[in-house]
């Protein structure tokens, strides 16, 4: 009998981590994010910040700091026990105030850290759409980055230049997600940026306009003399 029992408990808690185990890999609802609806920097608008997932509860987000232009997410992920995921589908809106085309390229930086069989893992997309398309997309569709990478670190994304560029708006998609394997293992992540870049803004150089104005006057100076011989 106490065997029996034994079985019992055995296979019900086996049962139970497998249907976690499918529960973390499935998204949820869409959910509002703990952070401000948007904020503005210069020029640059980020806004329409969504969660999907079952780590969704522990994610914020805040401008990032020192003026740069994008959000700084902290997960608060922690993972350290075998077969454990905590997944969150983090999606945001970058646009330029003004409709100027000037985002021209990415960066994605992390302090992302992991040992034994721990993985950090991030997914990204950059589209023009909210919804992704094969013709929208702009660097995806899926592109896995591994956040911790074996020592010195994981791999961050830097100045990736976006194709096609620049935009005035783009939707970017990260599925960010932290795994303990089969066996001892941690998984951690409190801190994730995604900040964009931009080109300079238009403005006609002091050569120009002074090439533009002495245009101008010998436009003139034509059509007086013209008006005066007719």
């Amino acid at each position: 009998m106490r065997m029996t029992l034994k079985s019992v408990i055995k296979a019900t808690l086996t049962a139970a981590t497998m249907v976690a185990s499918v529960a973390a890999l499935c998204p949820g609802t869409a959910q509002a994010f703990v952070g401000p609806t948007s904020f503005q920097v210069g020029d640059k608008l980020f806004d329409s910040f969504t969660c999907t997932g079952n780590g969704c509860d522990t994610v914020v987000y805040a401008p990032a700091p020192g003026g740069q232009l994008g959000p700084e997410f902290n997960p608060g992920f922690v993972v350290n026990t075998p077969f454990q995921r905590v997944d969150a589908l983090i999606e945001f809106h970058a646009s330029v105030v003004g409709g100027a085309a000037r985002i021209s390229d990415f960066v994605l930086s992390s302090n992302a850290a992991a040992t034994g069989t721990g993985l950090v893992t991030d997914t990204l997309e950059v589209c023009l759409a909210q919804t992704c398309t094969p013709a929208n997309t702009i660097i995806g569709p899926g592109v896995p980055l591994l956040l911790t990478a074996p020592p010195p670190g994981g791999v961050n994304l830097s100045n990736t230049i976006l194709p096609g560029g620049p935009y005035s708006s783009v939707w970017i998609i990260d599925d960010v997600s932290a795994t303990v394997g089969n066996g001892p293992g941690t998984a951690s992540i409190s801190r994730l940026d995604k900040i964009i870049s931009q080109v300079p803004s238009q403005v006609p150089e002091p050569a120009s306009l002074t090439l533009l104005g002495s245009a101008l006057l010998s436009l003139s100076w034509l059509v007086r003399r013209r008006q005066k011989n007719s």
